[in-house]
């Protein structure tokens, strides 16, 4: 049985008949209970259901970050990690059913309005290392010199991540990340943001795609 809260004008949690109530954010919302599916589900249904598995087995791992990174959205009525998805979803998954692959270079993990990376790029020319570099100034408006970079690498060949979070700063202008040996001769894509110490993002930039050498 459902109960009544604040009120016989407030929202209502539990089981009432055929409906749900339920708060999540201070929000109350009330559902009806779920049907049987009788009709089996259409096409585009089941290619919206392949494009979400996509996009999440990449966002999952980056989960806690990106409930970060993306604090600077509206997370009133959503978390910044179901907002991160839902954009993506939207842009960066690309393809014709039932070939959909991600377009890294859509892929955004960070949103905010500091100075976002200016001509960045990767590279692996020595053995075991991945190399960032990037413009190592800033407009002294929405960056600083002491904002830390924050690197995300993805082996699309073993579906692995591989993080560099706040080891350099914007001025240092370039890091070398190592990488295990069994990473040799895979594909990594990359994307980085700037962080401040005052808890401000940039947008995610995209470093390019590489074999690991």
């Amino acid at each position: 049985m459902g109960q009544i809260r604040n009120g016989a004008n407030g929202g209502f949690s539990g089981k009432a008949g055929s409906v749900i109530g339920s708060s999540w954010r201070s929000i109350d919302y009330i559902k009806g209970l779920s049907r049987r599916r009788v009709k089996p589900s259409a096409q585009s249904q089941l290619d919206q259901q392949s494009r979400f598995a996509l996009i999440v087995s990449f966002l999952a791992p980056l989960k806690n970050l990106m409930e970060r990174s993306y604090s600077s959205r509206d997370t009133s009525r959503a978390t910044g990690y179901n907002l991160a998805v839902h954009e993506n979803l939207n842009k960066a998954v690309t393809g014709i059913s039932p070939d959909f692959s991600i377009d890294f270079s859509k892929l955004l993990i960070s949103r905010g309005a500091l100075q976002r990376p200016i001509s960045p790029k990767m590279t692996s020319e020595k053995s075991g290392i991945i190399e960032v570099a990037w413009f190592p100034g800033s407009d002294d408006l929405t960056g600083s010199p002491d904002d830390v970079a924050n690197i995300v690498l993805y082996n699309t060949t073993e579906r692995v991540h591989l993080l560099s979070l706040g080891k350099a700063t914007r001025e240092e202008g370039k890091i070398e990340i190592p990488f295990p040996d069994e990473f040799s001769s895979d594909s990594i894509e990359g994307l980085m943001f700037f962080s401040s110490t005052d808890g401000k993002y940039s947008e995610s930039a995209y470093l390019g795609k590489v074999t690991a050498f």
